[in-house]
């Protein structure tokens, strides 16, 4: 009677207990003292694999017979060019170096001749020639000459203790303008030469006459007096040679010509 009952209770248990579970539930699986619970329908896991692609390499052309040959020949050609320009500008510095000792000698020379003669002649002749224009407005106005007047005995032994003193340093002066042109005669241009060569022999008869060597005979020696247009001559010859001055200091390191002849206008021509 027990195994009767039991025998229908049993599928009656296990009907009630499936109607309680879910339909898609699964089976539960027994192992050992864990249970674990397994989807029958979940899609199995997707395994996604990546591989590193080889790296990219671009196609060179083929390489010309002449390639191995150009770095050097490059190279060459660059130092070749680099040692050409580096001459070029040694040269050039040397030749700027030439030519501007070339042109400090020439400035040299030139102030030499502007202190050393000029300057001081112009000096001395201003000197002489402010006492002779008070002469001149004292002793008969622009036309009178202290050479011919001198010619004159009575003229100088006439004249006050103060005009004998300035007569007489007229007389100094012309001695050492004299004395200037005899030694320093290197230093002047040919074109002067013949104006100094003149105011020499002024001075040399004013001694003369004032020493009271010569006859009285202003006709004859009316060619000695001074020349007044050596004044514009070396107004000019100064103004040439500053310029150069000028000229080769603003333009050291190159070369120039010579320095242009002394150009003497109609006007003050002998």
């Amino acid at each position: 009677m027990r195994l009767l009952i039991a025998a229908v209770l049993l599928p009656l248990m296990w009907l009630s207990a499936a109607g309680a579970r879910p339909a898609n539930s699964p089976p539960a699986v027994q192992s050992g003292t864990k249970q674990e619970e397994v989807n029958l329908t979940s899609e199995p896991p997707i395994v996604v694999r990546v591989e590193q692609a080889a790296p990219f390499e671009m196609a060179s052309p083929p390489k010309s017979w002449w390639e191995p040959y150009a770095q050097p020949a490059i190279s060459g050609f660059a130092a070749l060019l680099g040692a050409a320009v580096g001459g070029l500008i040694a040269k050039w510095n040397a030749s700027a170096a030439n030519n501007q000792r070339a042109n400090e000698i020439e400035i040299a020379q030139i102030q030499s001749k502007l202190n050393d003669f000029y300057g001081r002649f112009r000096l001395i002749s201003e000197e002489n020639k402010l006492v002779s224009m008070e002469f001149k407005t004292r002793h008969g106005g622009d036309s009178f000459r202290t050479l011919l007047a001198l010619l004159d005995p009575n003229w100088l032994k006439g004249l006050s203790p103060a005009d004998k003193t300035i007569v007489a340093r007229m007389v100094e002066n012309g001695l050492i303008l004299r004395t200037l042109v005899r030694d320093k005669a290197g230093l002047v241009d040919p074109a002067i030469s013949p104006y100094l060569a003149k105011v020499s022999a002024h001075f040399s008869m004013l001694e003369l006459a004032y020493k009271g060597e010569l006859e009285n005979d202003p006709e004859r020696f009316k060619q000695y007096v001074y020349p007044e247009k050596l004044d514009g001559v070396l107004d000019i010859e100064m103004k040439r040679l500053a310029g150069r001055i000028a000229l080769l200091l603003a333009k050291s390191g190159k070369h120039h010509k010579a320095i242009s002849p002394l150009m003497i206008p109609n006007k003050l021509q002998l």
